[in-house]
């Protein structure tokens, strides 16, 4: 986008399109930061739009666009996107380059093909298209046909460093990062909330994403452990996909504010994806049934060679999930005693 010539204002040169609103303002930040660097340069280089929902009306995000920041750079969640670029005539697209999908299998898996192909029609034919996707299926396949000439496909495969100077074996590979290491826990389903509340006890200090299935599972937990007389001095935020935004932004940044101290994010899988911040450990209280959003979900932590960890909670009858994990390169060791955690006291069990 910085090598075009002559771009002339009000007219858009690049989209960026995320599945989530935590997502899109993530990329806007770091976009944001890199422009105001080589503002430097050309102080008349426009900053980023933002641009996704709850946060302004569509009409505000035009006017924002019009009288500050003209930016030659939109980026957002689908509908908004589409809204701003089907509806205001203001945005001119001639000059239009680059469209960006970002975590394009869970733009699909979240519904927003018909937003998609939308914004693919009203885009010139000639640009260049970038699909960012951690799984290839049919689906993104279908969309990459659709929406690309000629693409080229990139694979980046994650593996374990070669050690002692031997090569890894062909297709050995494991799905998650080696700085990642995951285990599991057998536990009742009636202890199961015993189980994860001696688990934060004894990691107080640390940072830790707990998944859940559901959004009233996130609501319950979330409850239930600030009802707790061991939990009152441990930073527990919640985050679910029914919350507004204000309430998901707040507690991002109340579970992220100091990056010395620990903290307890209880979530659903509005942050399994693209979201980039430092975790210890991430638990899933549930086994899922697609083995990627496992992967997904676990990748929160361990991100560019840091050390991190994983724990999975299963019952007894779900013991299979182990083997089924090992057959998708994904391989489990029990937790030890040690990191476990200590027994609940009489009065907590009693709440819970």
């Amino acid at each position: 986008m910085m090598l075009r010539s002559n771009p002339k204002k009000r007219e858009i040169g690049g989209i960026v399109v995320c599945p989530t609103r935590e997502l899109a303002v993530q990329v806007h930040q770091v976009c944001t930061v890199l422009i105001e660097a080589h503002r430097k340069e050309d102080v008349n280089m426009p900053l980023p739009l933002l641009a996704v929902g709850t946060i302004r009306s569509p009409a505000a995000d035009l006017k924002a666009w019009n009288e500050e920041l003209q930016s030659d750079i939109v980026i957002g969640t689908p509908g908004r996107i589409e809204d701003l670029i089907c509806r205001y005539s203001e945005f001119q697209l001639a000059s239009f380059e680059c469209l960006i999908l970002d975590e394009a299998d869970l733009l699909l898996s979240m519904g927003f093909s018909e937003s998609l192909e939308s914004i693919l029609r009203s885009l010139p034919k000639w640009k260049r298209v970038g699909l960012f996707s951690a799984t290839m299926g049919g689906d993104v396949k279908q969309l990459a046909r659709a929406g690309m000439r000629n693409p080229v496909i990139i694979n980046v495969s994650v593996g374990k460093k070669k050690s002692d100077g031997a090569d890894c074996e062909k297709g050995k590979e494991d799905s998650t990062p080696s700085s990642l290491t995951n285990y599991y826990t057998i536990v009742d389903l009636d202890r199961k909330l015993d189980r994860l509340v001696n688990f934060i006890l004894a990691h107080k200090d640390e940072k830790i994403v707990v998944f859940f299935v559901a959004c009233v599972c996130v609501e319950f937990h979330g409850l239930a452990l600030q009802k707790l007389t061991q939990m009152r001095k441990v930073n527990i935020q919640t985050i679910h996909g029914k919350m507004n935004q204000k309430r998901r932004s707040l507690s991002l940044d109340n579970f992220l504010k100091d990056a010395n101290k620990g903290g307890v994010l209880l979530c659903t899988d509005v942050v399994s994806r693209g979201i980039d911040f430092d975790v210890n450990w991430v638990l899933q209280y549930d086994p899922p049934t697609d083995p990627s959003c496992y992967i997904h979900r676990v990748g929160r932590a361990g991100r560019a060679n840091k050390i991190g960890s994983s724990l999975l909670f299963l019952t007894e009858k779900e013991d299979a999930y182990i083997e089924f994990l090992k057959l998708k390169k994904v391989p489990l060791q029990e937790l030890p005693e040690n990191l476990s955690g200590a027994p609940m006291l009489p009065a907590d069990k009693d709440a819970v």
